[in-house]
């Protein structure tokens, strides 16, 4: 499990206030939110997936693509990490396709 950052600006509206996490292994990236928590402080996990062209994509799918793209063989985990920079842009990076990638919004969701 590796921990990505708690979105608090309106870069990418649709992650605005949530907890970002992801799975090393399987690629899959969570999200749950930071601020409204039920009695207890438990939430529901949900997955986060990202719009590639109009195909919805988990991150491990975006990273085999690439490695199509590239002639290589297609990785079999992702090894997710997150990133952010001082304009609170959100960075998703692995070893397996060389690829920093930034999350924009889906602007067929806005």
């Amino acid at each position: 499990m590796t921990i990505g950052p708690v979105v608090r600006n309106k870069t990418v509206p649709q992650l605005e206030n949530l907890l970002l996490f992801g799975d090393i292994v399987s690629g899959e990236v969570f999200y749950l939110h930071a601020d409204k928590l039920p009695n207890g402080g438990q939430d529901g996990i949900r997955r986060v997936l990202f719009n590639d062209g109009g195909e919805t994509r988990t991150y491990l799918q975006l990273l085999q693509a690439k490695n199509r793209q590239q002639g290589r063989k297609p990785a079999d985990r992702a090894d997710v990490r997150f990133g952010q920079d001082a304009a609170g842009r959100i960075f998703l990076l692995n070893k397996a396709d060389n690829t920093v990638r930034v999350i924009v919004p889906d602007s067929s969701r806005q």
